[in-house]
């Protein structure tokens, strides 16, 4: 991953897998879009260990929160067969 600033954009897209989305240690961001492409996507936070639902989506549902990750609470997208992408913006 490139060196980002404050302020600057992340976003990733999967087909038909989970997705994580776990910064670099000493960073964060706010994760302010998830969505699915396809039937239903479970996003929440991970640390490694522990899954916390935030919620179900799909067919383009978007989550339209705020889920502020950093390197040990991050983002996942648990998917079996369809796709998931998420955009959001680093704030430390």
């Amino acid at each position: 991953m490139a060196i980002l600033a404050s302020g600057d954009i992340v976003n990733g897209i999967a087909v038909s897998a989970n997705l994580d989305f776990q910064p670099a240690v000493g960073t964060s961001f706010c994760i302010t879009h998830a969505v699915s492409f396809g039937a239903g996507v479970e996003i929440g936070m991970f640390n490694g260990t522990i899954f916390a639902y935030i919620g179900a989506y799909s067919y383009g549902t978007p989550t339209n929160q705020k889920i502020m990750v950093n390197n040990t609470n991050y983002l996942r997208c648990l998917s079996t067969a369809s796709g998931s992408s998420y955009s959001g913006i680093q704030i430390k």
